[in-house]
Formats: C-alpha cells, structure tokens, sequence
C-alpha cells in the first residue's frame, strides 16, 4: 500500500484528560445556547485553546452519539488553527465597551467548525488523536504535483446549535473554510467529509458528491479501511467529496 494511504491515528494520551471541562450547559460557566430561538446576531472567529470547554459542550449537544475528548478539539486547535473557528453571539458597542476592562473569554456558543488536510481519502477515526498533519510540497520538492494530489483537505465537523439552524450561519461558516479569500482548502485539489444525520442534501449544495465505495473498492487499496471507519460514525454516514478548482 503507497505510504500516503497508510492511515496513521494515534491514540488518546493522558496529556490531556478525557472531557476536563465537561459540564451540563444549564449547570457550567461553559454551554451551549439551547434557546430554540436566536434574538442575537452571530459571527464566526478564529478558535483558541481556551473555547475547548464550550466546543465539547456543543458537541455534546448537537452529537450526543458520537461522543469526542476534549482531547482530539485542542489537538486540532493545535495542528492546524486556520480550519478552527467558533459561531458565537456578536456582542453590541455597550456589551464590548463593558467588557474592555474584563476578560474576553466567551461563555457562551452557537457552533464550530473543525477541518485540517489529511492524506487522500483517510479521514481520522472518531475520537481519535492525528499526532501530525501532512505537509504540502515546497516548489523545491520533487514530484510535487504528485505529493499534493495524494493530500486532501476535510472538513472533520460542521456542528450548530438548534437556535442557531436555518439562518445562513453554516453556509457562510464553511465558505470561509472552502473558497474565501483565505480559504486554506484551496491549497489542496478536493475537499472531503462524512455526512451524517442526513445532512447529504445541505452539503450537495455546496459541491460536494456522495461517493459509491462499492464501486471503487475493486480499484483502490485504501477503501476497506474506509468503509470500516465510517461504521462508528453510524448507518446514515455518507463519505462525499468536493473538487476545489
């Protein structure tokens, strides 16, 4: 099997503990907005360190099935910040002036945005640590060509909260990702992911094509391990892909 479809997950280390910022959202200083309603405008920005605990409560809301360690959220933070963002409430000029003197920590979060480069059609396992991310070919390199097209970009999850659902925030959140003017999955020749909850439709929209694993299993090497990865994701989870020239 080439070296670029050997999927390589490390597993999960004590350097970080499993969910330490883990609360109930009607109980912690961290959660996620269950209003069903949204009365406030929302933004995107850049993920830090410090939005893990209100990350993994979103998660926990929105993906009580397919549980992740705060572990795997501060990893990717770490790896590759530029496919990390967070949907939070967009304060008003009297909220930011009363809060110029205090900390900037959010406390509250409508949804995030995780995605990284992986290599070709291996997308991580479910809660599971990457330890390194591929690195695109310099103009020095040889083959480079080749070395990029066996590197893709992945979108690892697109997660809002109920309020949050059906008001553009998602779509615009992912154009950020895929073709802005600094859309790091430009640098890469396609985008992937795996739907689930029966979110094919919404990703179709965006240009992204379910894939018949079936069909191509005769042909490449890597798809087994595939099929097998998106079992823990569940029964509906559909692997789709997006070309981003």
């Amino acid at each position: 099997m080439p070296a670029s479809h050997v999927c390589h997950n490390a597993d999960l280390k004590s350097a970080w503990p499993a969910r330490p910022f883990h609360v109930l959202p009607a109980q912690g200083r961290y959660k996620a907005s269950m209003s069903t309603s949204l009365t406030v405008d929302a933004i995107w920005r850049p993920m830090t360190l410090e939005d893990v605990p209100l990350v993994v409560a979103i998660a926990d809301a929105v993906h009580p099935d397919l549980p992740e360690d705060a572990a795997v959220f501060a990893e990717r933070i770490r790896l590759f910040p530029a496919g990390c963002h967070i949907l939070v409430p967009q304060k008003s000029r009297e909220q930011r002036q009363a809060s110029d003197n205090k900390s900037q920590a959010t406390t509250a979060g409508l949804g995030y945005i995780i995605s990284h480069p992986i290599p070709k059609n291996c997308p991580p396992s479910l809660n599971t640590l990457l330890g390194t991310l591929p690195l695109l070919p310099t103009a020095n390199d040889n083959n480079a060509e080749q070395q990029q097209q066996q590197q893709q970009y992945y979108v690892h999850d697109l997660a809002l909260v109920a309020a949050a659902r059906g008001r553009g925030f998602a779509a615009k959140g992912i154009a950020g990702v895929l073709h802005g003017p600094d859309a790091p999955a430009l640098q890469y020749p396609m985008t992937s992911l795996v739907s689930v909850y029966g979110t094919a439709p919404f990703w179709r929209r965006l240009g992204f094509e379910e894939q018949d694993l079936r069909a191509q299993s005769r042909d490449t090497d890597h798809v087994p391990a595939l099929v097998a990865k998106l079992r823990d994701y569940g029964k509906d989870a559909v692997y789709m892909v997006r070309q981003n020239s």
